[in-house]
């Protein structure tokens, strides 16, 4: 994906912003001083006159197609509507859209959009269409996961025969373009871009209260980091008491405004934090990688011709080149790039570990291109990350865990191997300096709000600035 989707409600999480600053304001802004804002969208989009939300309560075959059949559909008023459908997913009690006649859909989701009338369908009449998302246009908000599936509502809480445009939820979306972003691997993600705001509008920035990463016992994880070069921080932890569950209904929302795709509840939470806090994360099986005295995560090189299938279903050929997560036996990830299959998560999935690591940027990028193989995570890793990020992106992870499943536990020790925190010589700003360099005068009182609001550390003496650079902007500012 060539943009990032920022979610307006997600970043006021972190800024206080005025409630007279239009959207429009915000991308101008945002454009002007930091990155390109090349899109914007407002609210719950689309052509959706004559489609509403409709229930289904009850579902007979056809009698003359062996793929069809006829659901009995409530959409409000007006009594129950006999509807033919051929959706593989259809089930009583299910909440889809339905298109009703004047309604205008894309059929199948290819060619024009066409104004649908009653019609008869192999001899049954049938008033009205249950719509896949892409025949509404919503593909990249709710993807289907095969072919005839219709699109599922059930998540929101609304009745039956609400248009569609108001049961949906309104969001205001910002399109980042990711060149843009190439030099500030601080702002790839919400939490980054909200401090960024509350510099531009002169407003407060509020940070998560996240709790401590806890110790637990009750299994072994052991990490051997073999190449501190390539992996300068890997982080790991057992926790137990989970399940294959969807997630919360507004943790699926937000995920699907920045059109990443719910999965479950355990990969959700890797991907939101992600996206909040432009850390990536993995969840790896448990029981999958263990042995008998539990789990041992190995950072390496893959071997000569060491094979591993990855989430997308493909087997990739490694070298020595490749920096790869390991078990006591076989790669279960390419580092930063893409988990491997045998390790993932499934509905039978009890007990995980969370991994959360800084890699090299040229490794990833080098990974990435090799095989061809882009993902969000190796986005993010190839811009060099913050490495003191891992830490806080592990306490949210289990912050969320904590809410979804609240009988889960941590059952390990936390494992840290951290080669070395970034050291930050602090650097002497002067008016002078300011004024050379900008063409305008700043006072300093002015320009150490600024550099405090971007999350600097800054002491005034007398006419100079001396400013500690954070760790998540030690490769821009020198």
């Amino acid at each position: 994906m060539s943009s990032m989707f920022l979610v307006k409600d997600w970043l006021l999480e972190f800024v206080s912003l005025p409630k007279t600053v239009t959207n429009e304001e915000i991308a101008r802004r945002l454009s002007m001083a930091t990155v390109e804002v090349e899109g914007l969208r407002e609210g719950a989009l689309g052509d959706w006159e004559h489609i509403v939300v409709g229930e289904i309560l009850s579902i007979d075959p056809h009698p003359n197609a062996d793929r069809l059949r006829v659901a009995s559909v409530t959409c409000g008023k007006g009594g129950p509507k006999a509807i033919v459908c051929g959706g593989s997913n259809m089930a009583i009690g299910m909440k889809v859209a339905v298109a009703l006649p004047g309604a205008r859909v894309r059929w199948h989701g290819e060619g024009e959009p066409i104004t649908l009338e009653k019609t008869t369908i192999r001899g049954v009449e049938s008033d009205g269409m249950i719509c896949a998302s892409v025949e509404v246009g919503l593909a990249d908000r709710y993807p289907a996961s095969e072919e005839r599936e219709i699109l599922d509502l059930s998540m929101l809480d609304v009745r039956a025969g609400v248009p569609l445009s108001r049961a949906l939820p309104q969001h205001t979306v910002f399109e980042i373009d990711n060149k843009s972003l190439s030099h500030r691997p601080d702002l790839w993600g919400h939490r980054g871009m909200a401090r960024e705001l509350s510099a531009l509008f002169s407003t407060s920035f509020k940070d998560h209260a996240l709790p401590r990463v806890p110790n637990g016992s009750g299994h072994q994880l052991t990490v051997d980091v073999q190449e501190p070069d390539l992996c300068t921080r890997y982080m790991g932890l057992v926790v137990d008491g989970v399940s294959h569950v969807q997630s919360p209904s507004w943790l699926r929302e937000r995920l699907q405004a920045a059109l990443v795709r719910p999965i479950s509840a355990l990969v959700d939470i890797t991907n939101y934090v992600m996206l909040e806090y432009g850390q990536p994360m993995h969840v790896f099986d448990f029981e999958k990688i263990a042995e008998k005295k539990g789990a041992h995560i190995i950072v390496r090189r893959a071997k000569e011709k060491e094979t591993i299938r990855a989430l997308d279903g493909n087997d990739y050929v490694l070298s020595p080149d490749t920096l790869v997560i390991a078990d006591h036996e076989h790669p279960i990830a390419i580092a930063g790039v893409m988990g491997g299959e045998k390790s993932g998560v499934t509905e039978k999935t009890r007990t995980v570990v969370f991994e959360a690591a800084h890699f090299s940027p040229l490794s990833i990028r080098r990974t990435a291109t090799a095989f061809g193989l882009t993902s969000e995570s190796s986005r993010r890793f190839e811009k060099d990350l913050d490495p003191e990020l891992p830490a806080r992106a592990m306490a949210r992870a289990l912050q969320l865990v904590a809410e979804i499943f609240p009988k889960s536990r941590v059952t390990s020790p936390c494992r840290d191997v951290y080669r070395a925190r970034p050291r930050q010589k602090p650097l002497m700003l002067t008016a002078e300096m300011l004024e050379r360099h900008l063409g305008m005068t700043i006072p300093l009182g002015r320009a150490a709000m600024i550099l405090k609001r971007l999350g600097f550390d800054v002491r005034i003496a007398r006419k100079n600035l001396t400013v500690t650079v954070p760790s998540a902007r030690r490769k821009d500012i020198a």
